[in-house]
């Protein structure tokens, strides 16, 4: 049965949503600190994020990271999905 809870702070938790994503990525690129930094020491503020998990193991996972656009000169906050 699949469950749902919010991304975990903790580096364990950073760690577990890095090594998925990279499995479904096909990339090395994440880490528990680049998660660190684009989640929750992003300047424009923390991400909401999601992991789906089956039997203790994240199957699934969904973010919304903020962000700010320069359009026409002006700062626009927005989210990254």
């Amino acid at each position: 049965m699949l469950t749902y809870h919010s991304q975990g702070e903790d580096t364990q938790s950073l760690e577990s949503t890095a090594v998925f994503l990279n499995r479904v990525m096909k990339k090395q690129h994440f880490s528990s600190g680049y998660m660190k930094w684009q989640y929750l020491d992003n300047p424009a503020g923390k991400a909401i994020a999601i992991c789906a998990y089956d039997k203790g193991s994240i199957v699934g996972h969904y973010a919304a990271q903020p962000i700010i656009s320069r359009i026409d000169g002006a700062e626009i906050p927005g989210l990254f999905i």
